[in-house]
């Protein structure tokens, strides 16, 4: 990988300093009022997992249609939340979908509950869908879909976050790696500036270990922060939901007051972050001075931009790129 710099004529970032510029806030602005900054801390707990059985050997779904006459009808599932990357995925699988294929769909936009999303794809599959394509909010508790597609021998594809089942065909990921990168990066420019060194302690808030996001935002990161060995790593966390996470993350904070940064996996850690600091008592300047990057951008991630506490975001610029090879597959 080349190594660049995020202070280097031509990158795309979002800073505390250049965000201003970037209009995408301004349309997501009204979205994210009605999420409100308690939105990740209260969200429903996930419920029971599904685990792929021992021994399975992989069988593929029955085909069903004649595309030269038949019309397919497929269920397309978000995450459901106001914020620019699943904004851009809707809009780009309604395009391909609808616009370029001519094939009929059904949109189940959950707004980050689990439940709902399983619920959804159920109430598909009773419908009559002859194809899913599903990014699961998580990776286990969605585990249901793969199931319910199974049993219903349909075809499943997965795009941004993998779902523990052994049932789809293919799973098409984001730019994860670069996110962590261009993190460390930031991390470690900043750190040069405000301490004349890279060195201290960085809090790293992981979701699910050994899932492919993780991974993948992991192997990133550490690719560049090992490089430095005055900087050390708090791990803590694992899985991407912030009401799980909070208690590990205040509690690795609280052992840790002279934390210099944090990395945040998930848009909704930021909100952990913050609230984690100031039920700690630490004061508005010190939590302002702690470097926040993030590999999302949602509505907390917004409100910490405007109050100080986001530092940096990578937003991954993904969209249409992942749909429309998901529908491919499908095709």
């Amino acid at each position: 990988m080349s190594e660049e710099k995020p202070t280097e004529k031509g990158e795309e970032k979002v800073t505390r300093r250049g965000f201003l510029k970037y209009v995408v806030a301004a349309a997501v602005i009204a979205g994210a009022a009605g999420a409100g900054i308690g939105y990740y801390l209260s969200r429903p707990a996930a419920p029971a997992t599904t685990a792929p059985p021992s021994g399975y050997l992989k069988r593929w779904p029955t085909p069903k249609l004649n595309l030269q006459k038949d019309i397919p009808y497929v269920c397309t599932a978000f995450i459901g939340l106001a914020n620019p990357w699943d904004e851009l995925n809707r809009i780009g699988a309604e395009w391909y979908c609808k616009d370029v294929l001519g094939w009929d769909m059904e949109i189940v936009w959950p707004e980050a509950d689990t439940k709902r999303e399983n619920d959804g794809v159920e109430t598909a599959i009773a419908k009559g869908v002859d194809g899913i394509v599903a990014c699961p909010l998580d990776s286990l508790a969605n585990a249901k879909i793969g199931e319910m597609a199974m049993n219903a021998d349909i075809p499943l594809v997965e795009f941004g976050i993998d779902m523990y089942h052994h049932w789809p065909l293919a799973m098409y990921q984001r730019d994860d790696y670069d996110s962590g990168k261009f993190c460390a990066l930031f991390a470690v420019d900043e750190l040069t500036r405000m301490y004349g060194k890279p060195e201290g302690k960085i809090l790293h808030c992981h979701g699910y270990r050994g899932s492919m996001s993780d991974v993948l935002r992991t192997s990133g990161f550490h690719d560049v922060i090992t490089k430095y060995p005055d900087i050390s790593l708090v791990e803590v966390g694992n899985s991407w939901v912030a009401t799980a996470e909070y208690p590990k993350i205040k509690a690795a904070m609280a052992a840790n007051p002279d934390l210099r940064a944090a990395y945040e996996e998930m848009g909704g850690f930021h909100e952990c972050v913050v609230t984690a600091a100031r039920e700690l008592g630490w004061e508005e300047e010190k939590i302002k001075d702690l470097i926040c990057v993030n590999c999302d951008l949602f509505p907390v991630n917004i409100i910490g931009y405007e109050e100080g506490t986001q530092d940096y975001c990578h937003m991954m610029p993904t969209g249409p790129d992942m749909l429309t090879e998901c529908f491919e597959q499908l095709r």
